[in-house]
């Protein structure tokens, strides 16, 4: 894959990915500002890596399709469920919580059932016996 468009997208990836585990899983535990923070950037980081590393393989498997589906749709969902509903209602003060325990999660599950779909329509080696 174009290595522009592994970039851009492990940068988006990074940046919404940011975003949840900042307000989700980190945000539950208590830790102070710079462990919270630290752990955010190395799981953001991480996941981005394996994004990248992921998208580089020419014939992926139904395990790295999997993965990849699931979190490029995961990061939209989550993205479109919690910055959407602060763009069209400012006013609801629960907006960002369709993003983070609906939208994310539901992508995620989604882009996971997509890329083995996907990987079993268009990249799995054919069986002609």
């Amino acid at each position: 894959m174009n290595i522009l468009f592994r970039t851009i997208i492990a940068l988006v990836s990074y940046i919404i990915l940011g975003f949840f585990f900042y307000w989700f899983p980190f945000s539950l535990f208590g830790l102070d500002d710079t462990m919270h923070s630290a752990l955010t950037h190395l799981s953001a980081a991480l996941l981005a890596m394996v994004l990248w590393w992921k998208l580089r393989e020419r014939q992926p498997g139904p395990v790295t399709s999997a993965l990849v589906g699931a979190i490029l749709i995961g990061t939209v969902g989550f993205a479109a469920g919690f910055f959407g509903p602060m763009l069209l209602t400012p006013e609801a003060n629960q907006g960002p919580l369709l993003g983070i325990f609906i939208t994310g999660p539901g992508g995620f599950l989604l882009g996971a059932i997509g890329g083995v779909l996907y990987w079993r329509w268009k990249l799995s080696p054919n069986d002609d016996s």
